[in-house]
C-alpha cells in the first residue's frame, strides 16, 4: 500500500474518532468543542513523551487520552452549569488558548513544531480495530440507560430532571469521554504525520469536524462513518493551487447541509429502512 493511500485511512480514522467525539455531547444537545483542544494536549503529551523521555509508543499513546481527559474534567463541571452558548464561545476560546500557548513555548517547539517524532510501523490496523472498538462501545452508550438519558436531556431537560437524570453530571462524562477521544486523536495525529505545530489543531480541525458530522448525519454515529472518508478525499483531489481554499471548501459545504438537508444524508429513519429491508 502507497504512502499517500496509508495517510489518507489513517487521518480519515483520526477524523471518525474527532467526529464521534463531538457526536457523543451532540446528542445530549451540547456543542462541545473541547475535544479539539484535547486533540493538541494529546497530540503534544504524547510527542514530547516520545521524543523527550524515551517512553514506548503505545505508552504515549494510552498517557495521552488519560492527560486529555483530566484536561477535559477541569473545565467540565462549570462548562456543564453553563452550558448552551456559553459553553461553544468558552471551548472555542480555549481552542485559542491553548494554541497561543503552544505558539510561545519553546519547549513545544514555539511556532515551528515538534519534529522529529517516529512513524509507527504498523499503526493503521491497529488504529482501525481501535476505531471499530470504539464504535461498539458508542453504540451501546447509545442502546443503554444513558442514551436514553441523553436523548431525554436534548429532547425536554426540565422533563429529564423529574425523571431522576443529573444533567450535570451526564455532561461532566460525556465531556470527559470526548476528551479522552480528542487526546487519542492527537496522539495517533503526531504519530502519523511525524510531526505537530499549534496551527494542525486549530478552527480547521473544528470547521472540518462538524461538517464531518452534519453531513454524514447528527441523529446517528453511522453516518460520519461515511462523510469523514468522502469529505477527507476531496481536499486530497484539490489542485495544489486551491489548497488554501479547503477552509472556504468546507465552509460552503457545511452552510449547504444546514440549509438544503440539515437532518444530514443518514437519518434514523433510513437506517430503520435499511433494517427492514435486510
Amino acid at each position: 500500500m502507497s504512502m499517500v493511500i496509508t495517510v489518507y485511512l489513517q487521518i480519515t480514522a483520526i477524523f471518525i474518532i474527532m467526529s464521534w467525539a463531538l457526536y457523543l455531547p451532540f446528542k445530549s444537545g451540547q456543542f462541545y468543542n473541547g475535544c479539539v483542544y484535547c486533540m493538541s494536549i494529546g497530540a503534544y503529551f504524547s510527542a514530547i513523551m516520545v521524543i523527550k523521555f524515551g517512553w514506548p509508543v503505545w505508552i504515549a499513546v494510552v498517557g495521552s487520552v488519560v492527560v486529555a481527559m483530566l484536561f477535559a474534567l477541569v473545565t467540565a463541571p462549570k462548562l456543564a452549569q453553563v452550558g448552551g452558548f456559553a459553553m461553544v464561545i468558552a471551548t472555542i476560546a480555549i481552542i485559542f488558548i491553548v494554541q497561543a500557548v503552544a505558539r510561545n513555548t519553546k519547549y513545544l517547539g514555539g511556532l515551528t513544531g515538534l519534529y522529529g517524532i517516529p512513524i509507527v510501523n504498523g499503526l493503521l490496523p491497529v488504529s482501525y480495530a481501535v476505531l471499530i472498538l470504539i464504535g461498539v462501545l458508542i453504540h451501546r452508550i447509545e442502546h443503554s440507560r444513558m442514551g436514553r438519558a441523553m436523548d431525554a436531556v436534548r429532547t425536554d431537560m426540565e422533563l429529564a430532571v423529574s425523571m431522576g437524570i443529573n444533567p450535570i453530571r451526564l455532561s461532566i462524562l460525556l465531556q470527559a469521554i470526548a476528551g479522552a477521544l480528542g487526546g487519542l486523536g492527537g496522539s495517533l495525529y503526531s504519530f502519523t504525520m511525524g510531526f505537530i505545530r499549534p496551527m494542525d489543531f486549530g478552527f480547521n480541525v473544528l470547521l472540518y469536524t462538524w461538517t464531518m458530522l452534519f453531513v454524514g448525519g447528527h441523529q446517528t454515529m453511522w453516518g460520519i462513518v461515511i462523510s469523514a472518508p468522502l469529505l477527507w478525499a476531496l481536499t486530497q483531489f484539490l489542485p495544489s493551487e486551491a489548497a488554501q481554499y479547503t477552509n472556504i471548501v468546507f465552509g460552503v459545504i457545511l452552510a449547504a447541509i444546514l440549509i438544503l438537508r440539515p437532518e444530514g444524508i443518514i437519518t434514523k429513519k433510513l437506517l430503520r429502512r435499511l433494517i427492514k429491508s435486510y
